[in-house]
């Protein structure tokens, strides 16, 4: 567990098909869509990028006309997570 908190608890995403799944349930929930603004605008979300950037993760390259959307093909930015600042604050 990376932090665990009241009722909230972070961990890393295991490669199995359980947390494959809990994801795809997670961005297709309407409280969570609603909070990041629809799935309109998938991928250019300031709001949502600052919240991963507070989480660890930063901009590695961007991707120019890598994710197709609603038959569209957008730029996205590739994103990882910065282990050796994650537990520093």
């Amino acid at each position: 567990m990376l932090v665990e908190q009241d009722e909230i608890a972070i961990r890393l995403m295991e490669d199995e098909i359980y947390d494959y799944e809990f994801m795809a349930k997670w961005l297709t929930d309407a409280q969570v869509l609603a909070f990041y603004e629809g799935r309109d605008n998938p991928f250019d979300n300031p709001r949502a990028i600052r919240c991963y950037e507070k989480c660890g993760f930063v901009k590695v390259k961007l991707l120019p006309a890598h994710e197709l959307h609603e038959g569209e093909y957008s730029d996205c930015w590739l994103t990882a997570i910065d282990q050796k600042n994650l537990f520093q604050s």
